[in-house]
């Protein structure tokens, strides 16, 4: 059995963010005890001070959330998130139309953060929603030859997040590997989040995690 906060990575990624509010974030993943808090870059270094000694870890996003970065862009980045503190990157997959340039693009950013921090958490967004399912396993399969710790369904940013049709083509695509799923972008309630994890997520982003802990306790699920 797993706590149900430990699925969750709390996000704090709209506009005009202040130091306020990512403290106030903090402070609620460590009240429910949520896996990590996922912060813009800006406030990497100032969440991980915050949150030293706990057991809440610090994510962030690269390129996000649109992906449209050069590599070199991309690469300083992420590395310097990692200097800033950044236990997990959430990085966004270029998408050019391109399967092969899209899987050259992953390949070359995932190799080269695991050259310099073979300890990150690397998780890859996708953006299932404006991918055909062929295309979202042809990419679960390279994420997973490539070693990457999670794919990533959603940004949140397009028309359609997360659906449990995404994590069933995903789960069926990396059963060979050891990368695992986080369901990503619209996740507005508990019973989406849990419709998720049922089918084989381990990570659930979302802005409302307090929310859906509230709404747990008053149902009585504590674990999964």
């Amino acid at each position: 059995m797993r706590e149900l906060a430990k699925f969750i990575d709390y996000s704090l990624l709209g506009k005009n963010i202040s130091y306020a509010m990512v403290t106030k974030h903090c402070d609620e993943a460590i009240q429910h005890g949520f896996k990590t808090v996922c912060v813009h870059p800006r406030w990497v270094r100032e969440a991980r001070k915050y949150l030293h000694g706990t057991v809440v870890s610090v994510c962030t996003v690269i390129d996000f959330p649109f992906g449209s970065s050069t590599f070199e862009a991309r690469l300083y980045e992420a590395k310097d998130a990692v200097y800033n503190g950044a236990q997990e990157l959430d990085i966004v997959a270029s998408l050019t139309g391109d399967i092969e340039r899209t899987k050259s693009d992953i390949a070359s950013v995932v190799r080269a953060i695991r050259r310099t921090s073979i300890y990150t958490c690397i998780k890859v967004i996708l953006e299932t929603g404006m991918l055909e399912n062929s295309q979202i396993t042809t990419l679960c399969h390279w994420c997973g030859e490539l070693g990457v710790d999670f794919v990533k369904t959603s940004t949140g940013f397009v028309s359609r997040g997360a659906s449990v049709e995404d994590i069933i083509i995903m789960k069926e695509a990396l059963s060979q590997y050891k990368t695992k799923i986080k369901a990503s972008g619209g996740i507005k309630s508990l019973d989406t989040a849990l419709d998720m994890i049922m089918v084989g997520a381990e990570r659930i982003g979302t802005s409302i995690g307090p929310k859906l802990m509230q709404e747990a306790a008053a149902r009585g699920i504590t674990c999964l």
